[in-house]
């Protein structure tokens, strides 16, 4: 999705950029779950798709290439996501 503040994901109902999403194999707090759907590789970028349970919605993480590798993705993998980050405008 593309908005004023660029490239945003609707995470937990709220708009996140994607490179503020952080991905982890551990769940922490104010982290949920989701299922990843699909890995791109995109020079030193990877944009991860991830779906939380229960929302037909799809939304993405952009990570380094080196954080992809250390997490060992896999499509149908669960992981736990959290925000770094939310826009004030999007609060």
């Amino acid at each position: 999705m593309l908005s004023f503040l660029g490239s945003v994901a609707r995470f937990d109902g709220r708009l996140v950029r994607p490179h503020d999403l952080r991905l982890e194999r551990v769940q922490r707090e104010n982290a949920l779950a989701a299922t990843v759907k699909r890995v791109v590789f995109l020079g030193f970028e990877v944009r991860v798709e991830l779906q939380l349970p229960g929302t037909p919605d799809v939304f993405t993480a952009e990570i380094t290439r080196g954080d992809a590798a250390a997490l060992f993705l896999n499509e149908g993998d669960t992981i736990y996501v959290r925000a770094l980050r939310i826009p004030a405008v999007a609060a």
